[in-house]
């Protein structure tokens, strides 16, 4: 089994006893990934059907006999009980809240005994790992049998519980580099002993590296990630041996880096970070967490909610945004803070009962763009490494929190890069990406080669080539670098060169910071271009000797530019944006040239986006698919909400106006089938737009439709041909009639039935005009076909007898 981040001489595989192999094979997030195969995407898959017409809603802290009745007065879905000890008496109490929660028929998720008898919890310490093991699997097998139990649950605030120490990290580091040697040779020290090494030490080694970060830092900084990553499959391993069919929750996580250590043995993940100070900072925090958390949809999310620190207004708004956020559900913490205080016990009602009528919720995100996120920079609720640039990755997060124009972003840990479709990505943001191995390198030159577009800044692959001036062997000619001739500290503005892959960046003009800070400011890059590939952006402008070229007598040497600055190669279908310095750090988020640099890259492959939208960022208006249903939430204004879908194939959609034009159409002159979704949206409620198998083709100009009725009995919409409009008649949209055209309509099989040769009565009710009645056949495939000039008029199919023999 390979390593994600090994370093070059590593070779302890087959060196090293089978239980110090256990060790290392996992002792990284970015490792082998636990398959669960098909039984887990199987509940995954229950758990999206039910949260779409139940999602789960919860306190933590609601327990005892009286808890249902409780959470029914709230509108809550569930109930949550908490085994922090395996005791006679917490046993007790856990079956009397089972025995009431299931004569309310309200499923209970069980949180289990895993802090080993309070012992601190040390991923190598065999002691905890058999204590914890055994109240787990007890636990669970005495529950098991219970059919009120819908989930199963660890421990909350992980963080708090775990304890890494120098002891650890030693045994890591000799179950990774086997001997010290290797271990000198990778760090460029010259420890005698094992026990030299300490955790706080250790990340000193690289003190005098750029933003004190080498392989000693890095080192240290996958030993912490995975004394979490074991932590939870010491967990998941004992839950899966006495029950592996029952959903497995994690506890409550409060740092983006915790997300991002979660293995697939889990269902979902349960984010609760901290609130931020200021109220659009905390939910941005809150959006940015739930889709880390989701982590490109290989896992399933359910957000908290901190009741105690936020305004009874608040509530509802958070339940949508959940649900267009791609939640199951919503978790409240915690009862205490709430017994005494009924205006916040009103508001976790209203959210509870918006969830329940949300259309959203279950649904799964499909997003246009994908932030490789790792959990190292940045400090804090990010990384383990507190002296990186600051506000990289932080302010990209804040500003990607709600999305863009063109939906959600995706953030995907390292090792999911491998086990993802990242076709779907018009872009993959790296900030800082330090640590990439094999797999994941190969993941992303094959996602350049095949169209995408990658975006990089400095330190990318840092683990790999143990140098701030090197760039891996697979990536430098992706990226466009042939060497990296200087590297030095450098403060300055920067120019835009104009490239013809980023229209929206006019050349000449300069991105600027501020009188007392500019805005690429730190370790810099002097980098040599490879074949093909152009300084985008210009930080400053160096010369080294050429030694492809003759020197010729009497003439100064030939030299070669070097170039710090945004460095764009095209590869194959794609391409790739280096930048030779920390590019997210302090360029303003909406700023024109931010926004355009962005917008270049996340449209090419965006398949729906918002028309009236200006700017890139969300913010007014969301908008979500789930590669069928289309998904908009206005937060501050009702109104009417125009989306673009390219994946519309000429179909109506049930629950937004739509436009169809045949002009509209591909480089080989064939019909796009894109349509234009109006939606009628309600301020602070996510409308939804169900697709629908019914095609409409105007022969010239455009139609527009809507429909009214698609069930198992009946087909209605109105459909207007070339010229109409949509005017709004007090709180609503109506069509206006046009000019009209001729239109061609398709009906499929679907909830309407439409069985191969059966008939079918169709009335066209036409403004102003005797209402006409045509039966129609359908043919071998299951279709009703009709060609006919409409003005505006009301359409209803329904099934007609067959004829009498």
């Amino acid at each position: 089994m390979k390593w994600c981040c090994s370093s070059p001489s590593s070779a302890w595989t087959t060196r090293r006893s089978a239980l110090i192999c256990a060790l290392a094979a996992v002792w990284c997030v970015a490792g082998a990934l636990i398959s669960t195969g098909a039984e887990r995407a199987e509940r995954l898959e229950a758990l999206r059907r039910r949260a779409r017409s139940h999602p789960l809603t919860f306190i933590y802290g609601l327990e005892g006999s009286r808890a249902p009745l409780i959470a029914q007065e709230l509108s809550l879905s569930a109930i949550h009980v908490t085994l922090s000890t395996f005791t006679e008496e917490r046993m007790q109490r856990a079956r009397a809240s089972l025995r009431a929660a299931s004569e309310a028929q309200l499923p209970v998720i069980v949180a289990l005994p895993c802090e080993a008898g309070r012992l601190h919890a040390r991923a190598g310490d065999a002691g905890y790992a058999q204590k914890a093991a055994h109240d787990i699997e007890a636990a669970v097998s005495l529950l098991r049998d219970d059919r009120a139990i819908l989930a199963w649950s660890t421990m909350d605030y992980p963080d708090e519980f775990l304890r890494p120490s120098s002891e650890g990290l030693q045994a890591f580091l000799r179950a990774k580099y086997v001997t010290l040697g290797e271990l000198n040779r990778s760090w460029g020290t010259t420890l005698r002993r094992w026990g030299e090494i300490s955790l706080t030490d250790a990340p000193q080694v690289d003190a005098k590296q750029p933003y004190g970060v080498g392989r000693a830092a890095l080192d240290t900084a996958l030993y912490r990630q995975w004394e979490m990553s074991e932590l939870h499959r010491i967990w998941a391993r004992a839950v899966r041996a006495a029950d592996p069919t029952r959903p497995l929750f994690t506890g409550r996580l409060r740092s983006y880096r915790d997300l991002l250590a979660i293995p697939q043995a889990y269902d979902v993940i349960v984010p609760a970070l901290p609130p931020a100070a200021d109220a659009r900072s905390r939910t941005a925090q809150w959006l940015a967490a739930l889709s880390v958390a989701r982590r490109g949809n290989h896992f399933l999310a359910l957000p908290v909610l901190s009741a105690a620190r936020l305004a009874r207004a608040d509530f509802a708004p958070r339940a949508e945004l959940a649900g267009l956020g791609g939640a199951i559900g919503l978790g409240f913490e915690d009862w205490s803070a709430l017994t005494l205080e009924p205006s916040l016990q009103r508001g976790v009602a209203e959210a509870a009962r918006q969830a329940r009528d949300a259309v959203t919720f279950g649904h799964r995100p499909e997003a246009s763009a994908a932030v490789l996120l790792e959990p190292y920079a940045g400090g804090g609720l990010y990384g383990h490494l507190p002296n990186t640039p600051p506000d990289e990755p932080a302010k990209l997060l804040q500003a990607l929190a709600y999305g863009s124009r063109f939906g959600p972003v995706d953030y995907l840990a390292e090792m999911d890069l491998a086990h993802t479709d990242l076709h779907k990505y018009g872009a993959i943001l790296a900030p800082l990406a330090f640590c990439l191995g094999p797999k994941a390198q190969a993941a992303l030159v094959t996602y350049v080669e095949q169209g995408g577009a990658l975006a990089a800044d400095i330190g990318l692959g840092l683990y790999q080539t143990g140098d701030w001036r090197k760039l891996p062997n697979k990536l430098a000619p992706l990226l466009g670098v042939e060497h990296i001739a200087q590297f030095k500290q450098w403060t300055s503005d920067m120019t835009i060169n104009g490239h013809p892959l980023f229209p929206s960046l006019t050349a000449g003009v300069t991105i600027r910071g501020t009188a007392k800070q500019r805005v690429f400011e730190g370790w810099t890059q002097l980098a040599a271009l490879g074949p093909g590939a152009r300084a985008l952006g210009v930080v400053t402008v160096a010369f080294e000797p050429d030694a492809g070229k003759p020197t010729l007598p009497g003439r100064p040497p030939p030299t070669r530019p070097l170039f710090a600055g945004l460095i764009v190669n095209p590869v194959r279908q794609g391409f790739a944006v280096y930048a030779t310095h920390p590019l997210w750090p302090r360029w303003m988020p909406g700023s024109a040239t931010w926004n355009g640099f962005h917008h270049d890259l996340i449209a090419r492959r965006a398949v729906y986006g918002i028309l009236q939208q200006q700017g890139l960022l969300a913010r007014d208006v969301l908008v979500s698919s789930d590669g069928q249903a289309v998904y908009v939430l206005a937060l501050k204004s009702s109104g009417t909400v125009n989306v673009h879908t390219r994946t519309a194939k000429a179909r109506t959609y049930l629950g937004a106006f739509v436009l169809h034009n045949q002009a509209w159409r591909d480089d080989a002159g064939e019909p796009t089938g894109d349509a234009i979704l109006s939606f009628d949206a309600e301020r602070g409620r996510a409308a939804e737009a169900q697709p629908l198998p019914l095609e409409v083709r105007p022969r010239e100009g455009t139609a527009r439709s809507f429909v009214s009725v698609y069930g198992r009995g009946m087909v209605r919409f109105t459909l207007a041909g070339d010229g109409a409009k949509l005017n709004r008649v007090g709180r609503h949209l109506r069509l206006r009639q046009g000019e009209g055209s001729e239109v061609w309509l398709r009906l499929g099989d679907g909830v309407y039935r439409v069985a191969p040769r059966s008939r079918h009565r169709v009335l066209i009710e036409e403004r102003h005009q005797q209402p006409v009645q045509v039966t129609l056949r359908a043919d071998k495939q299951g279709r009703l076909e009709l060609l006919r000039r409409f003005r505006l008029a009301e359409v209803t199919i329904q099934h007609a007898p067959e004829a009498a023999q």
